[in-house]
């Protein structure tokens, strides 16, 4: 809990620049001071009387067990659900004058769990030791100390590594939680493949524990529009679902771009989309003509629902491209759907829908955007050169936002 301790002053005058405690004495073995500063520790017995000025007070030395308890916010819960967690264990209050935090990874494995001091808000919450729970036991943290998980399936969604970070709601109250100030927490459950329902959690602590439970329940929705509802006409669309209160502390949006949420969708036809079978490239390059390549390695395409025509992939770890001029997100949904498309023109209207904000946001975590186009071909080799109208197949130009030359990739 010590931070920043004074440099020990072995000068010998006493002039401006060695005032304090000047003069102290070094060990010429191992080089350290034989006196100030240092910290006086002793045995507690199981009650110590202290006493200053004629005044005493007795202090009792014990495990804070009996004061221990646990509760969450929710015990049914849904995929994808942010679980807020409170713990009251005075024996986590180090600090009394600053918040203390406390990291627990959590494991599987009986036994193996660990707990780190984030420290409080003097230190840089980083550097500290992961205690075991042999050395809790020695520390005098009793049955408390460190987080335990046990469930039968990989409902929760870092299951088998979990860090869980707990904070204290305020100085000396040794009251933690897991409610962040971006209102999430480290504890939540997996996406609806894992998160099967009648799934059972069991979260212990220091001989306390709860359930979580994953149920599901019905969704409702009205569309309030008008007699002979016409293009150009207003209607609203109200829909009912627990089931998407994923954080109960937010006020939350359901965004087509975040594949956590299940969207109300209408279908037209039979649409194309990139589901799992899909190939999605994605380059950046350093100059319009796509010289320079930094290519990234795509994992996990696939559909996220077929009702919404969404789909989803991820960059994997380490490859993440490095480039900053141009970014090409290149879909291709497969030959045959594209045989179909180059029929487009003897098959009446077509109805194009796209949606890349989820893409556009993403960059935009790193660099401006200043530029974006979308487009649509057939059959065309995959390049990253300037399009020359006429040359190969042609292509649609669905949007070009503040692009005064297009620079396609197919």
């Amino acid at each position: 809990m010590l931070q920043n301790l004074p440099q020990p002053n072995s000068n010998s005058g006493l002039n401006t620049n060695n005032q304090g405690n000047a003069g102290m004495t070094a060990n010429a073995t191992d080089g350290s001071f034989s006196s100030w500063p240092l910290i006086q520790t002793w045995e507690l017995d199981a009650t110590s009387t202290i006493c200053y000025a004629g005044e005493c007070i007795d202090v009792d030395r014990s495990t804070t067990d009996d004061l221990i308890s646990i509760s969450v916010n929710k015990t049914t819960v849904t995929d994808n659900d942010h679980i807020i967690l409170e713990i009251t264990d005075p024996g986590l209050n180090l600090d009394p004058t600053f918040p203390d935090e406390w990291t627990f990874s959590v494991t599987e494995t009986a036994g193996s769990e660990t707990t780190t001091w984030r420290g409080n808000m003097t230190d840089t919450f980083g550097g500290n030791t992961a205690l075991t729970r042999a050395n809790l036991k020695t520390a005098g943290f009793g049955d408390g100390g460190y987080l335990s998980v046990t469930q039968a399936e990989a409902t929760l969604g870092n299951p088998s590594s979990a860090v869980v970070t707990v904070y204290e709601t305020g100085k000396n109250t040794g009251v933690f939680t897991t409610l962040m100030s971006n209102d999430t927490s480290d504890l939540r459950t997996g996406a609806h493949n894992v998160a099967a329902a009648d799934e059972v959690v069991t979260i212990a602590y220091g001989g306390e524990s709860v359930n979580l439970v994953v149920a599901y329940t019905d969704m409702s929705m009205t569309l309030d529009a008008p007699d002979g509802w016409a293009p150009g006409e207003t209607a609203s669309l109200t829909i009912v679902d627990p089931d998407a209160n994923k954080m109960a502390t937010s006020a939350e949006s359901m965004s087509t771009g975040n594949e956590e949420n299940t969207i109300p969708t209408i279908t037209l036809g039979s649409p194309y989309w990139c589901d799992d079978k899909s190939a999605t490239i994605v380059d950046q390059e350093a100059t319009s003509d796509g010289v320079a390549n930094s290519s990234a390695t795509i994992t996990g395409q696939k559909e996220v629902d077929e009702d919404s025509k969404r789909c989803q992939f991820t960059i994997a770890a380490g490859s993440e491209p490095t480039a900053s001029v141009i970014t090409y997100v290149n879909t291709t949904i497969g030959s045959a759907t594209g045989a179909d498309l180059a029929a487009w023109e003897d098959g009446g209207s077509v109805v194009i829908g796209y949606d890349i904000t989820e893409i556009g946001d993403m960059l935009e975590l790193t660099a401006s955007i200043t530029e974006i186009a979308v487009y649509v071909s057939t059959n065309y080799t995959s390049n990253t050169g300037a399009y020359t109208e006429g040359d190969g197949p042609g292509f649609i130009t669905l949007t070009e936002g503040n692009v005064s030359k297009a620079e396609p990739k197919y």
